[in-house]
């Protein structure tokens, strides 16, 4: 069957799909690169995106208020802007895994910026015990 096309749209056509193979082999055999290199390195390790204790303290961060991993319902409802639901909200998102920073409230439903902001002022969360060393403090001083 003979194409209606023009031959000058016929050609571009032509060139326009040797193109997108072009591109498209080029970016299989980058890809298969970036793996195989990513294997050989080892790259299969697991990150810790968890605070160690032996971390210096920072200037800024204080501990004073109340334990956001320790604290009962009734402390919670204490804070300004936490009533009943969100401090039951608090402990049970903390009994899944335990808060390693105070923004970490933010992936409890009602905890925004401000909310996080003032919350701040009242409560802290101190650095986890370094498991390589169990009988170090992991206050800040």
């Amino acid at each position: 069957m003979k194409s209606t096309l023009p031959k000058n749209v016929r050609s571009r056509l032509m060139i326009g799909r040797v193109i997108l193979i072009m591109c498209a082999l080029i970016s299989a055999g980058m890809l298969v690169l970036a793996v195989s290199g990513a294997m050989k390195k080892g790259h299969r390790e697991r990150v810790e995106l968890k605070p160690k204790a032996h971390i210096a303290a920072l200037p800024g961060i204080s501990q004073s208020g109340i334990n956001l991993n320790t604290t009962t319902k009734e402390e919670l409802m204490s804070l300004p802007g936490i009533g009943e639901h969100l401090a039951e909200q608090l402990i049970f998102k903390r009994e899944e895994q335990p808060f390693y920073f105070v923004e970490d409230v933010g992936t409890v439903k009602g905890f925004g910026d401000k909310r996080i902001a003032v919350l701040k002022q009242h409560a802290y969360v101190p650095l986890p015990q370094d498991p390589e060393n169990p009988g170090a403090s992991s206050d800040l001083k």
